[in-house]
């Protein structure tokens, strides 16, 4: 909390009423019951694990908790409904659970396999269950109670052997514990002692008769304190049966703690403890008493019930309490480290501290209603108190005291929402500054003072002062207003180590020094724009011997910068994981660490490794929100914060951080497809179509899991990252198969730095169809499929490639045939009325036209005296729509010379559509030569015709062309056939 100029002005409207009381750590305790997930409410046991679990034995289920979740055993065997009497965990890191009718266990918390090791009946014939009803461990063999009978059992082999009986009056063994070779067994009826290597039982009268009675004699703890001897803990009051290291003293033995009924012990660093049926007390030796610490009814939980019927201590000093009523509290040791100072008790006495001084020896408090002197660390007297409850409250707050004199008189000086009042603590005489300066006026508002070792220094809202020590002097400070306006002053803070004559001053969105020589001002620290809707300050400053500066912000948490240069180092607020970016108090304490107070608790800066830790109500701090102006380093070295609920004080060097070993453990690996959770391992096996994968984790320190947190980092297949995980836990809803690695990270809230890691492996199985072998199958198939289509497809291919050559061959033979006998290849597209041919080209000479023309063309190019026979002949074709059915013509076509040339055409129909001819394909052949040849073969015929002799007329290849009648005659042979002969023919003529 901050006092600004606003808040004093609206001060007088508010109205509190704080009373003096004592620490009530029952208002810290944090409860585990039925609510929080607990199988039942009446708790008879809790023990901590090797790895960090808490066990809780109740009278319907066994819980474990791992600082997140209570889950119920259930494993191999289900202990959810059994009534668990007795646990405990031993050296071996197993469980020990006695239960009420299923006998005892030994369970290995990892994988949380059960070993029955007593049937729970002494005897086979008995037919009543007899619990074990205590348990101790020495060496290899466990001693165990069994109603008045002490057994041992091997751990290793785990046979059981009778040991010893106690008499019949006895009903129940409560208690164990050796001294040397000597096994002390305290019973509902008194304490024996067992000699193990002579086999003695005899009983040791630790009370005289004549106090002994029924309740005294029922012991119920036992423990050995080597300073001590043996503590009897019974039902009325805890004992010390003195030991000198061979036999016991009992005329010697005397009362510790009287009355109480000692359920157990705890010694521990923070002191000795002990559980009884009015709550947990802590022993004082010297004194030989008892004080309460807490009681369950003094909790914010609705508790009657205030028997404390087991206590444990775990690993991180937190105290573990069994109830009767609701389950099991928890408290942190911790808390003890922590004095809470408070006003005396008055029905207006106030606890929000706004100032702390130390001076000569004497600690004083200024609150919101007067000025409270400090003894021993206990408020002893209040001054300038307002007790009329009808007065405006807040008009007496003490905002800052500072020391000086007047009149030789040592005098305190007050700063006030109205004005500095000069208090003598010698006469208890109070009275206002401007009593004594005429200069400063009643309706002067004053803010902001500073103690420096000659003058104390404050402003008002006209100007600024400074008053001297001795007298109370004050003199205006030259030059200072006029470039400073009073307007934005905050407060003086204490000069700077490399400028000790210069004014330090806070100011709304700026850190000024004032060097009173020059009268110039410097700028230290600047916020950026002022803003009106932000109180941009800083409270406090501390150097370091790094050269560091730090400064306690209203807006930008803590900032660090060079005390040479100015430049900023570095800031901690809220982007980098503090809970607030208001900053109070700093303080410096002798294990180079920086505390801060703010409204979220106290922060602890270790300035050699720059972890960072929170103190808070969770780990033992009576109060989180502390207030702007109110610390101090003690004499005695011990650090005092004002909060709104007193002042606390505490030893700095007792919370320095310690070098534990922090480690995360999985506490559960559960799939929503499998009923059944994993056991916990460092790798699992996920089957293909496995879904819903969950995985939880601790570090099991159940103080501080507000200054840390979880960040996680998949690598594998998919990979991702966490960045502060809650509840430490995990979900995955499918994982793609294949390899994963997951790595935890257990980081320090504030500053990240990394504090344990934990790995595990999930691989992810293929399916059946995708495994890699199945890929494998496919790959090979693929490529025997593909081989075999190559080798045929090269089949076809070279088929292909035979065929086109043979094609080719014939196509090189028929077009040598037809160039031979000066012949081609036509068709008519009758759709389209098109002709594909070569001659019009090649023989004709139309080197304009295509291959492919009109048929209008091709019909304009025909001889007229040809064309109605060739006509004819086409119709004829086409009206037979037969494949078999021949077009054939021999007509005269017009070459582009203007010459005649004659072809002799042949064809068929070679493709239909539905039954209509479409395509007309034939041969033509250039005959022009040989129509002259015969032309003039008749000529020539004609004209030798008339000649006697023969006459045989050959062609360039001595085939007969024409003959004359003669030589027709003569040979026998007909005019006609002359060229279908031969020479052969004409010799067998």
């Amino acid at each position: 909390m901050r006092l600004t100029s606003v808040f004093m002005l609206l001060f007088s409207l508010c109205v509190a009423f704080n009373a003096f009381a004592t620490t009530n750590y029952a208002q810290r305790l944090t409860r585990l019951s039925v609510n929080e997930g607990l199988s039942q409410s009446v708790v008879n046991n809790i023990v901590q694990d090797k790895l960090g679990y808490v066990w809780v034995g109740t009278e319907q289920g066994l819980n474990r908790f791992d600082g997140y979740q209570i889950s119920v055993i259930n494993h191999d065997i289900d202990f959810s409904d059994k009534p668990i009497y007795l646990l405990r965990a031993l050296n071996n890191g197993q469980i020990f659970v006695s239960t009420g009718y299923s006998g005892s266990y030994l369970i290995d918390p990892k994988t949380l396999v059960s070993k029955k090791i007593y049937s729970g009946k002494i005897t086979p014939e008995s037919t009543l269950f007899s619990p074990i009803s205590v348990v101790i461990e020495r060496g290899n063999l466990l001693y165990v109670g069994i109603e008045r009978q002490v057994f041992t059992i091997d751990l290793r082999t785990l046979e059981s052997n009778f040991l010893v009986a106690l008499p019949d009056t006895v009903s129940l063994v409560r208690s164990l514990a050796f001294v040397g070779n000597d096994l002390l067994i305290g019973s509902d009826v008194g304490l024996y002692k067992l000699d193990t290597r002579q086999h003695l039982l005899n009983p040791i009268q630790f009370i005289t008769a004549e106090k002994a009675d029924k309740l005294n004699q029922n012991v119920k703890f036992l423990t050995y304190d080597p300073t001590l001897g043996l503590l009897v803990g019974t039902v009325r009051g805890l004992y010390v049966l003195p030991f000198d290291g061979v036999e016991f003293k009992p005329e010697h033995t005397y009362t510790l703690v009287a009355d109480l009924n000692i359920w157990d012990y705890q010694k521990t660093e923070f002191g000795e403890f002990i559980a009884t049926e009015l709550g947990l007390y802590e022993i004082q030796r010297k004194s030989k008493t008892a004080s309460k610490v807490l009681s369950f009814d003094g909790s914010r939980y609705n508790v009657t019930n205030t028997s404390v019927y087991d206590i444990m201590v775990d690993k991180n000093n937190v105290m573990w309490m069994a109830s009767r009523e609701q389950g099991v509290f928890y408290w942190p040791l911790q808390a003890k480290r922590f004095i809470n100072v408070k006003s005396p008790s008055h029905p207006l006495a106030s606890n929000t501290i706004w100032s702390i001084k130390e001076i000569d020896n004497q600690l004083w408090m200024g609150s919101d209603n007067g000025l409270i002197a400090v003894e021993h660390d206990q408020a002893v007297e209040t001054f300038f108190q307002n007790n009329d409850p009808k007065e405006i409250f807040g008009l007496n707050a003490v905002v800052t005291i500072a020391s000086g004199q007047y009149q030789n008189l040592k005098v305190l000086l007050l700063e006030t929402p109205f004005g500095i009042q000069v208090f003598t603590p010698a006469t208890g005489d109070i009275r206002n500054l401007t009593e004594i300066q005429t200069q400063l006026k009643s309706d002067d508002y004053i803010r902001g003072m500073y103690e420096a070792e000659q003058y104390i220094y404050f402003a008002s809202n006209k100007n600024y002062y400074q008053c001297s020590k001795t007298e109370l002097q004050c003199n205006p400070i030259d030059g200072l207003s006029e470039q400073l306006s009073t307007n934005s002053f905050y407060k003086f803070l204490a000069p700077l180590p490399t400028h000790p004559n210069d004014l330090l001053i806070s100011t709304n969105s700026k850190l000024m020094r004032y060097n009173t020589q020059s009268h110039t001002t410097f700028l230290v620290y600047d916020f950026g724009k002022e803003d009106s809707s932000k109180f941009a300050v800083v409270d406090s400053w501390a150097a370091d011997s790094n050269g560091t500066l730090w400064l306690a912000t209203s807006t930008e948490g803590l900032v660090a910068i060079s005390l040479e240069t100015l430049e900023q180092l570095s800031e901690f607020n809220e982007k980098t994981g503090l809970l607030t970016n208001t900053i109070y108090e700093l303080q410096l304490d002798s294990t180079n660490a920086l505390w801060a107070s703010t409204q979220k608790g106290l922060y602890r800066f270790d300035l050699s490794d720059r972890s960072i830790k929170l103190f808070s109500h969770h780990n033992g701090l009576p109060v989180d929100e502390f207030n702007s102006g109110a610390s101090a380093k003690l004499k005695n070295g011990n650090l005092a914060f004002g909060s709104t609920q007193g002042m606390i004080v505490f030893d700095p060097s007792a919370l320095a951080a310690k070098s534990t070993q922090t480690q995360i453990e999985i506490t559960e690996l559960a799939l929503m497809s499998k009923n059944k959770p994993f056991a916990i391992s460092d790798s699992i096996q996920l089957k293909h179509d496995d879904v819903g994968l969950l995985i939880r984790f601790s570090d099991f320190d159940f103080l501080d899991q507000h200054n840390d947190y979880y960040s996680a980092k998949m690598t594998g297949p998919t990979n991702a990252d966490y960045h502060d995980v809650k509840l430490g836990k995990l979900f995955f809803s499918q994982l793609k198969p294949g390899n994963y690695q997951l790595t935890l990270f257990l980081k320090e809230r504030g500053s990240n730095r990394e504090l344990a890691s934990k790995s595990l492996k999930i691989s992810v199985a293929h399916a059946p169809y995708a495994s890699p072998l199945a890929i494998t199958a496919y790959v090979v198939i693929a490529l025997a499929l593909f081989a075999l289509w190559l080798r045929q497809s090269n089949k076809k291919q070279q088929i292909i490639k035979n065929a086109l050559t043979e094609m080719t061959r014939s196509q090189k033979q028929t077009g040598l045939a037809l160039q031979a006998t000066n012949s081609g290849i036509w068709e008519v597209n009758l759709a389209t009325r098109t002709i594909i041919q070569q001659r019009l080209i090649q023989e004709l000479g139309y080197k304009d036209l295509d291959d492919v023309c009109n048929a209008e063309i091709h019909k304009d190019l025909i001889h007229p005296d040809d064309y109605p026979a060739v006509e004819q002949q086409w119709f004829a074709l086409l009206n037979k729509k037969e494949q078999d059915a021949v077009f054939e013509a021999t007509y005269r076509m017009k070459a582009n010379d203007g010459q005649w040339c004659w072809y002799h055409d042949v064809g068929r129909i070679s493709e239909f559509q539905d039954g209509i001819p479409i395509k007309v394909s034939g041969i033509y052949s250039n005959i022009t030569e040989q129509k002259a040849t015969n032309m003039m073969a008749s000529i020539l015929g004609d004209a030798f015709g008339q000649i006697n002799d023969w006459l045989l007329i050959l062609d360039a290849n001595l085939l007969p062309i024409a003959a004359n009648s003669t030589f027709c005659h003569a040979f026998d042979i007909v005019q006609g056939q002359i060229k279908d002969l031969s020479i052969p023919q004409f010799r067998r003529r």
